[in-house]
C-alpha cells in the first residue's frame, strides 16, 4: 500500500498481492508508476504521485485483470 499527496488530493494506490497474478498489465500501461517487486508481484514504486497520474492509475486499475490495483482519491488534509 502506498499513500500519495497532489496539490489537492491524497491518492491512495493499493496493490493486493494475493490478487496479483504477475501478469504486468500495470506496468505496459503505467512503467514510470509501477514495477515487480522481489516476489514477482507488481508495486507502487514512486511517492510523488498527483492528480496528473491519475488516468495512467485508472488505466490500470481497470487493465488489471484480477482487479488487484486499487485507487482511491480524496481531499488532502488541511
Amino acid at each position: 500500500m502506498s499513500e500519495h499527496g497532489g496539490e489537492n488530493v491524497k491518492i491512495l494506490v493499493t496493490v493486493n498481492p494475493r490478487r496479483c497474478a504477475a501478469s504486468e498489465n500495470c506496468l505496459a500501461v503505467a512503467p514510470s508508476i509501477f514495477e515487480v517487486g522481489s516476489a514477482g508481484y507488481s508495486r507502487v514504486k514512486r511517492e510523488d504521485l498527483s492528480e496528473a497520474d491519475l488516468d495512467l492509475l485508472r488505466d490500470a486499475e481497470q487493465g488489471c485483470p484480477n482487479q488487484a490495483i486499487t485507487v482511491e482519491v480524496g481531499e488532502e488534509d488541511s
